[in-house]
């Protein structure tokens, strides 16, 4: 019930599948008609259905595009296990389903187109059975949910050892790149700490050479003082001398006008 509601909700915004099939077939000279594009999810059933039914057969490059677009449409509805990134890839892409990865992979082009026709045929064809069956059932509903249910029970049980492969195997994988991931943290932990060790080192040195810088300012600073301070009492002193000196002249000077003036008069 929850894929036919995911479905019915998607309407308004999925991209058009019979306009897909009007290109493919336009391609080949067919024609489908123009009204095709506005028809709803039944409408487009209708005519997928009569066009399976004639001795057309689907381009499986219309069946990857049909894949494409009904997986963009996912991405807009509450549907588990939806990728949505990266958003520059193909939807089919980034599950690693596309063309390119499946071919590298080992798997044929011929190979490829059968997977994509199985997972048009058994969705598409399944969802389209089960609308006739219970056409006219009364509690139409309720037996869809219960259908859809069972149908994604067995589907889960018979990939059931697949996927716990796939689940220890991606486990295993993420266990590596864990490890690696680790390894790589450890590693530039390691670069780190010898970095913090050699720059603890060197600043080691740099205060060592700091405090003796220090030192040698300070003593130059005391030696300064001491030879401003001598300065000063030198400076102090000659003045000293120079002022007794003119004192001891001036005197001097006197005592001679005295004695010339001695002289003169007797």
């Amino acid at each position: 019930m929850g894929r036919e509601h995911a479905i019915k909700s998607s309407h308004g915004s999925r991209p058009n599948l019979a306009s897909t099939f009007q290109q493919q077939q336009r391609m080949r000279n067919i024609s489908v008609p123009d009204e095709a594009g506005g028809m709803n999810f039944e409408a487009r059933l209708k005519l997928l259905r009569e066009t399976r039914d004639s001795t057309l057969r689907l381009n499986p490059k219309v069946i990857e595009t049909w894949i494409n677009e009904t997986l963009k449409d996912a991405e807009h509805l509450d549907i588990p296990g939806v990728v949505v990134k990266p958003e520059h890839k193909n939807p089919i892409s980034r599950y690693g389903l596309d063309r390119l990865s499946l071919t590298n992979a080992g798997v044929t082009n011929e190979q490829v187109d059968r997977v994509y026709r199985g997972l048009f045929v058994y969705s598409i064809g399944f969802y389209e059975m089960l609308q006739r069956c219970l056409e006219h059932a009364g509690n139409k509903y309720i037996l869809l949910s219960s259908m859809w249910r069972v149908f994604a029970i067995l589907l889960e049980y018979c990939c059931k050892s697949n996927y716990q492969m796939l689940i220890s195997k991606l486990t295993e994988e993420h266990q590596e790149m864990l490890e690696g991931v680790e390894r790589d943290f450890n590693e530039h932990i390691q670069r780190l700490t010898e970095s913090e060790r050699h720059l603890k080192d060197a600043l080691d040195e740099l205060q060592k050479k700091k405090e003796e810088l220090e030192k040698t300012r300070d003593e130059e600073e005391f030696q300064r003082r001491k030879l401003q301070e001598e300065f000063s009492k030198k400076v102090e002193t000659h003045e000293e001398e120079v002022q007794l000196r003119l004192k001891f002249e001036q005197k001097l000077n006197n005592m001679h006008a005295l004695h010339r003036d001695l002289q003169a008069k007797y």
